[in-house]
């Protein structure tokens, strides 16, 4: 299923898998994003990363995060957290658009 409105933010709840030092994460509503990190930290910073690396292939086409993952079982190592989904955010960092300003500075900053 689809988003038909387009939001500016997501969460996403991910699967945390503690394997020995390590986080592997996958998604609930997102088949094909997977990653891991060092810690418990890392694994979320990478979380965020691949759902920001995936946002050109489902522009547009997000599915709906899955609301109830309270309901879904997972084993003793694992847990559920929400990962944030910032679009317009993103979109900001990663803009290349340029923009004209003027700066009023002391004089005696620009003289050589």
């Amino acid at each position: 299923m689809t988003s038909e409105k387009v939001m500016n933010k997501y969460f996403y709840p991910a699967i945390f898998t503690k394997e020995k030092n390590k986080y592997n994460v996958k998604f609930i509503d997102f088949d094909d994003i997977f990653t891991f990190g060092d810690s418990l930290e890392d694994a979320y910073y990478m979380a965020q990363d691949a759902l920001y690396a995936m946002l050109p292939e489902y522009k547009n086409k997000l599915p709906n995060p899955t609301l109830d993952y309270m309901n879904i079982k997972v084993k003793k190592n694992e847990f559920i957290s929400m990962v944030e989904l910032d679009v317009v955010e993103h979109e900001k960092k990663i803009s290349s658009k340029i923009v004209n300003t003027t700066v009023t500075m002391s004089e005696w900053l620009i003289k050589e």
